[in-house]
């Protein structure tokens, strides 16, 4: 299959707004979302897995709004924001001074690194409000706090209160109210769990967001993004009636991610709708919210560039390093339910809207690491049970290489002496029939990797679920399933 080259250019990677319409690349409308945020809290959460859309959406927010983007109107033209309830939301367009800063990327390795590094975005920044130097409603030692941050010299105590600091003396100056978008508010905050910095990292943060978001008069709106919510306890307490938005929340749910409107429209756009059977295959199966099917869109986007090559494309190794990471450490309580969701079963389990990060390390529990591998995309919900539990699944071919590739190296973890390429080598003597090697082999994994302690309760259903698991990294070109009827009986596998 080969994309026709003259239709509109595909936006791998581009995630500003402007250049993206400017330039007439392919873009499914989610204006509508301005809506949402104008008529709805004044601090509003949206927590969804990496390459959802996130940030270009922050990006057109920031368009729609900041009052120093003049040429939006053409940004806008035709998009279903220009026409809703007789246009009513123009009014808004670029009235407002909009700081908006991305936190993506930003490591917290210790406080000394993460306060250089911040205080290099935030002056690049304030750089673009230098004018505020000038004002004669900002006053002298306001205008010091300013030179130490954009000269990058800021104090703990500047940093803490930056983004506070800046609504204050952009409504002080301009008599306006301004708009705070903060892009990936968790990243350091993943970083500083793998770092062994978090308690001081959550300090930090928390200061940070409470004085920008907690009874703030001089804030007009407030909007962020992360992967994660992290609980209320950690970072949130205190806040006044945020509007938190997770892939467990029923509203919002169509605005991040393509729907499968979308996604045929998409298709018929390039011409390749007789492809969609093989696209739902490989990247369909996320519900979010009151069953709203949605599908990656760098997965869709990257298919689309690549003329059509199934494959996995959406990787990000930070959020797959913790979840390997954590199966590792917790293998004995987490692999017979991982090998369950690998074979393509289902599981049911408790989980919770947020994340409290300590006790996922010391303490991890089934309901902590699922709930990371929901929120963090790596599943999905199929139906809502009772009192917070959830039955969840795997939504794709694509998501299951990934977890194959984790118990790839859970298996290189706790097997050190095993042949390298083993899956590969024991595979494939299944596939040729080759059944001396395959039991050779096979038995190795099993005695070098599972323990008596796995079989100590139901021996049969350990071991089934090791070896469907392991069976799935054949899924690409077979259909594994498990415990399904088969003529008059039942194969196990």
């Amino acid at each position: 299959m080969t994309i026709k080259k003259d239709k509109r250019p595909i936006p791998i990677g581009i995630s500003d707004f402007k250049k993206l319409r400017e330039n007439n690349y392919f873009y499914v409308d989610k204006s509508l979302l301005i809506k949402e945020i104008w008529t709805k809290a004044e601090v509003t959460l949206f927590t969804r897995p990496r390459r959802f859309g996130k940030t270009l959406n922050m990006s057109m927010l920031y368009y729609f709004f900041d009052s120093s983007e003049s040429s939006a109107k053409t940004l806008f033209n035709g998009l279903k924001i220009s026409t809703e309830d007789n246009g009513k939301y123009l009014a808004h367009m670029n009235k407002y001074p909009v700081f908006f800063i991305t936190l993506k990327s930003l490591d917290f390795m210790n406080f000394e690194n993460f306060s250089v590094e911040f205080n290099k975005r935030l002056a690049v920044e304030f750089e673009k409000f230098k004018y505020l130097l000038e004002s004669e409603h900002v006053s002298k030692y306001q205008k010091e706090v300013f030179v130490r941050i954009i000269s990058r010299q800021a104090t703990p105590t500047d940093l803490r209160s930056s983004l506070q600091f800046m609504s204050h003396i952009l409504f002080a100056h301009h008599k306006i109210k301004p708009i705070l978008l903060i892009d990936e508010y968790d990243a350091p905050i993943h970083s500083a769990f793998h770092t062994g910095q978090y308690e001081e990292c959550i300090q930090f943060m928390r200061g940070l967001y409470s004085d920008a978001l907690k009874d703030n008069t001089s804030l007009e709106k407030a909007v962020m993004t992360g992967i994660l919510r992290i609980s209320k306890e950690s970072i949130f307490s205190g806040f006044n009636n945020p509007d938190i938005a997770t892939v467990l929340s029923p509203n919002y749910a169509n605005y991040f991610g393509l729907t499968e409107d979308e996604l045929k429209n998409s298709l018929n756009e390039y011409e390749v709708e007789k492809e969609h059977e093989g696209v739902k295959h490989w990247y369909n199966g996320y519900q979010f919210g009151k069953s709203v099917t949605i599908y990656n869109p760098w997965s869709i986007l990257s298919w689309l560039h690549n003329d059509g090559q199934f494959q996995a494309y959406w990787s990000n190794t930070s959020s797959n390093e913790l979840v390997r990471s954590l199966f590792v450490e917790h293998r004995a309580l987490l692999q017979e339910d991982v090998f369950k969701i690998i074979a393509g079963e289902s599981i049911t389990m408790r989980l919770s809207e947020d994340m409290h990060f300590p006790s996922l390390k010391t303490n991890c529990s089934k309901s902590e690491y699922f709930t990371l591998l929901l929120h963090a995309g790596y599943l999905t919900v199929k139906n809502k049970e009772e009192d917070g539990y959830y039955t969840l699944k795997i939504p794709n071919i694509e998501i299951q290489s990934i977890f194959r590739k984790m118990v790839g190296d859970w298996l290189a973890q706790f097997a050190p002496n095993l042949e390298e390429n083993i899956s590969l080598l024991i595979l494939n003597a299944l596939k040729k029939e080759d059944m001396k090697t395959f039991e050779k082999h096979f038995s190795n994994v099993v005695l070098q990797v599972m323990s008596y302690h796995d079989f100590a309760k139901q021996p049969e259903n350990a071991f089934h679920c090791f070896t469907a698991g392991f069976l799935s990294w054949l899924s690409h070109e077979y259909e594994v399933r498990s415990n399904r009827e088969t003529g008059e009986g039942r194969a196990d596998i």
